[in-house]
């Protein structure tokens, strides 16, 4: 197999106000011009947004791949920007020399600083640049970090994470909750108001996690007895209903305004038993006589898999529980900010505190009783927080409720 030239460009931080663009092109354009008449058949690996320093090399993917194209031969000479972008770690850049010269592949540098690790004097001067960079990346986030310290003495109980939304000029907290009390969902919230323009942090489209952060954030959801914050219902017994085929039940609406609820693989299927369609006020009588059983439910055997009730100090504790993980998410972001942790790590960071987040949204708060004159909305989420589902016979009236049990 011919052995090829490959280029190696990277850069440690990267997001979407500060993509880092120029400092593409201008390590593309500093390497092409060093590999002059290799420019033509330059391979371009590059790893955007990763860490040089030698703890985090797992997540340089084409770094890793540039190490596996030299061990099988297939590199004649490895360009970069300078030493610092091959790596911040003395192990690493000691490493990639001895692989390089196991394989009489040459090392070249955009910067001048061209060293040949195939001799001992060539290693030397490898190691003591690469322990420079070395040096230099491990002062700055020590002085980062003092910085960050410094800063928090002088402004106790601030965060130096994100801000909420609605504290930045032009932005409106307000608008998002009145979309989303319009349409009901998360996700036709964020198309609405990308239609209607309203100003994202970014610049970019509004996005549903963005909107269920405010939401949960900005208001007191009826869906603290749901599990999990759900879309605002327009429909008493939305998401409840089940058919005796197994299939949950749409709602509709008459000529008259009358709320209905039909079986959609019944309308698709004529061998499904008939009625399909029922109304709501003939469901309403049974659903007020299963809900007054409430207090009974505690007498019930626990049902396996089911999510666990909160009372009384739980709520206290799940409360506590959240603004813990609110402050670690402050601290990740803090640590973004300060190159302590690349975007890779930051993700699955904070995807972690969301999952975490997720099953503290999973617990219900138990009411005491359904208040049937509430708005819709709240009476749809107190149903659904003592009730999986209804179960509804052949002839489309309810047959028994699946009810929430503690674990």
């Amino acid at each position: 197999m011919s052995r090829q030239p490959v280029a190696y460009i990277r850069r440690s931080k990267v997001d979407t106000a500060n993509p880092g663009d120029v400092s593409r092109a201008t390590q593309d354009a500093a390497i092409r011009a060093l590999a002059g008449a290799d420019a033509a058949n330059l391979v371009i690996l590059e790893d955007w947004g990763k860490s040089g320093r030698g703890a985090k090399r797992h997540l340089r993917t084409e770094y890793g791949r540039l190490l596996a194209m030299i061990a099988a031969d297939q590199v004649s000479t490895v360009y970069s920007y300078n030493l610092s972008r091959l790596g911040r770690s003395t192990r690493d850049v000691r490493e990639l020399a001895e692989l390089c010269a196991a394989h009489d592949t040459a090392i070249r540098l955009a910067d001048g600083q061209n060293v040949d690790g195939r001799t001992a004097t060539g290693r030397m001067l490898l190691d003591i640049l690469s322990a420079v960079d070395e040096w230099q990346a491990e002062v700055q986030v020590e002085r980062t970090m003092s910085s960050i310290a410094a800063w928090r003495e002088a402004h106790p109980g601030e965060s130096l994470g994100q801000k909420n939304y609605g504290e930045a000029p032009g932005e409106s907290v307000q608008a998002v909750l009145d979309a989303f009390s319009e349409v009901g969902s998360f996700l036709g919230t964020a198309k609405l108001l990308t239609a209607r323009g309203v100003p994202t942090r970014s610049g970019g489209p509004w996005e549903t996690r963005s909107v269920s952060r405010i939401v949960r954030r900005e208001r007191v959801v009826p869906a603290k007895g749901t599990r999990g914050v759900r879309a605002r219902s327009t429909r008493l017994f939305a998401r409840l209903l089940r058919c005796h085929c197994g299939d949950t039940l749409t709602s509709m609406s008459s000529t008259k305004r009358r709320v209905r609820y039909y079986c959609r693989r019944a309308h698709q299927n004529l061998a499904h038993s008939r009625p399909y369609i029922v109304g709501e006020g003939r469901l309403l009588p049974w659903m007020m006589a299963e809900a007054a059983r409430l207090p009974m439910e505690s007498t019930a055997l626990p049902s396996p898999g089911k999510v666990r009730w909160l009372a009384g100090s739980d709520v206290a504790m799940s409360e506590s529980e959240r603004t813990a993980l609110e402050g670690r998410r402050g601290s990740i972001e803090e640590a973004f900010a300060s190159g302590v942790l690349n975007k890779a790590e930051r993700a699955a960071k904070l995807n972690a505190i969301d999952v975490e987040i997720a099953v503290l949204d999973s617990y219900l708060f138990r009411p005491s009783h359904v208040t049937w004159d509430a708005p819709v909305d709240a009476v749809n989420a107190q149903l659904r927080a003592i009730w999986d589902y209804v179960e509804l016979g052949t002839d489309l009236l309810p047959v028994r409720a699946e009810w929430w049990m503690p674990i």
